[in-house]
């Protein structure tokens, strides 16, 4: 995030990858942490240890034997243009239900 924020702040993009610091390239979320940002399958092999301390921390220390393959996580596409399409709004509905609104 520090990464991030600074960049932003100097006129840079929001989101960049968390491993190697890229941007303007297609990244994925981890959709278990929504944390971690990765642009390819190396910066995902190089980021094991910090993926696999920061999963620890989201399930409250529990050993965490392996990861979701990069092929798995979310696309950050719409967040980096700063639209969602439609699949994007039916996923957030579903997971967010609301009570019908009269």
């Amino acid at each position: 995030r520090a990464k991030a924020f600074s960049r932003s702040r100097s006129g840079g993009p929001w989101l960049a990858c968390s491993s190697c610091g890229a941007s303007g390239v297609p990244l994925r979320r981890c959709p278990l942490t929504r944390e971690l940002l990765l642009c390819s399958e190396a910066c995902y092999c190089a980021s094991a240890d910090a993926h696999f301390a920061l999963l620890r921390v989201c399930f409250c220390g529990c050993t965490v034997s392996q990861r979701l393959p990069l092929s798995q996580w979310e696309d950050c596409a719409y967040r980096e243009r700063h639209t969602a399409g439609s699949a994007q709004w039916e996923a957030l509905a579903v997971a967010t239900p609301q009570p019908e609104m009269v």
